[in-house]
């Protein structure tokens, strides 16, 4: 499937524009991850796909067929929504079968098709209930089922697991990717959930404000970020992001002094993620800070930390990549720890910043200014 320079704006004064140019690629059988904020543009990218809006400029191509104009029971494509969208009069049985019979399928093949999809997805004990009668998790298997029981080209998810709590998320999260990997469509699936992105996506587009920001593998989004943007968007909590200055091969910001021979001088951010922060302890010999610890969460495995550092945070809008001047000298971070700590609030905490997990941005743009070793 091809989206190819897919430009889509709503009607007003000016113009509101919700996507420039996208251009996406993706193979056959591949799962990609649409994700950024509310209101980027990743839902209209979805609804250019399956027909629900037509882009103002460029192509759709599913297969070896343009289909920007056709309508969407011509796309071959099924789509799963945020609020399941189940027929309520209609049982479990009638919900699978409802699109096979509207495409004139054989009674024999409806019935098939329906008992194997069902028992593949552990709902073929409830064929004979109604929507009313199930639990949020079965509604979302039920839905997603009816989508694939067509054996369409293209499968789409529009935050399928929005409306679910935080642990059948997770379960409805292995479940989907399981389910996908068995039947091998190519699907498109839109979150503003990272932790979905990270753990379902075969790759990642990243947007904002209709822009590609970003696109490739959980890793390379992750540990690689092309600009400010992603790197605060990717990772909870977010990557820390300090305002510093280079010179003479050396990036300082606050109390946190880095080598860094090959950035010109002039104004940079610092970005490090709460994981590469350490007691320094631990990792001697390494760039540090002072936090001044203002919040603690045990959470069993782990302990994040909250606290102001000496120097000047940089923010990130939701709607460009340009970080927003912010005044003060102090600036919050987070810190990861493993296992539980002692620390608590009031501490002075010194904290080693691993160098090789720094990442190094440019203060007026946002874009990255150099690849380095990843640990």
């Amino acid at each position: 499937m091809i989206l190819d320079k897919v430009r889509k704006e709503f009607p007003g004064k000016p113009p509101m524009v919700a996507l420039e140019g996208l251009d996406l690629t993706i193979a056959d059988g591949e799962l990609l991850i649409l994700v950024g904020p509310s209101g980027c543009g990743k839902t209209t990218a979805l609804r250019c796909v399956a027909g629900l809006e037509q882009p103002t400029s460029g192509r759709v191509v599913i297969g070896d067929r343009e289909v920007q104009d056709l309508p969407s029971r011509k796309r071959d494509v099924a789509m799963v929504f945020q609020n399941y969208a189940l027929y309520p009069h209609l049982t479990v049985y009638g919900n699978l079968a409802f699109g096979l019979k509207e495409h004139h399928v054989p009674k024999p093949d409806i019935d098939r098709r329906v008992r194997e999809m069902a028992k593949m997805l552990g709902i073929d004990r409830l064929l004979d209930r109604r929507p009313a009668q199930l639990s949020g998790g079965q509604s979302q298997r039920v839905a997603m089922g009816r989508a694939l029981v067509r054996e369409p080209q293209v499968f789409l998810l529009d935050e399928p697991l929005s409306n679910l709590d935080a642990k059948l998320r997770g379960q409805m999260r292995s479940e989907i990717l399981q389910m996908q990997r068995r039947v091998g469509v190519t699907s498109l699936y839109v979150t503003h959930d990272q932790a979905e992105a990270m753990t379902l996506g075969d790759r990642i587009a990243v947007i904002n404000g209709g822009v590609l920001q970003q696109l490739g593998t959980p890793e390379e989004v992750f540990r690689r970020p092309r600009n400010a943007f992603v790197a605060a968007f990717m990772g909870t909590p977010s990557m820390n992001l300090l305002r510093g200055t280079a010179e003479d091969g050396t990036v300082s910001a606050g109390d946190l002094r880095v080598t860094a021979a090959w950035v010109a001088n002039g104004p940079v951010i610092v970005g490090f993620r709460p994981e590469s922060l350490a007691p320094a302890e631990e990792a001697p010999g390494v760039p540090r800070l002072e936090m001044v610890v203002d919040v603690v969460e045990e959470l069993g495995n782990e302990t994040l930390v909250y606290g102001d550092v000496a120097g000047e945070i940089a923010t990130v809008t939701i709607d460009a990549t340009l970080p927003a001047p912010l005044e003060g000298s102090r600036a919050r971070v987070a810190a990861r720890l493993k296992g539980f700590s002692e620390v608590r609030r009031g501490d002075r905490l010194q904290l080693a910043v691993r160098d090789e997990s720094m990442h190094l941005f440019d203060a007026a743009t946002g874009e990255a200014l150099a690849a380095r070793a990843r640990s």
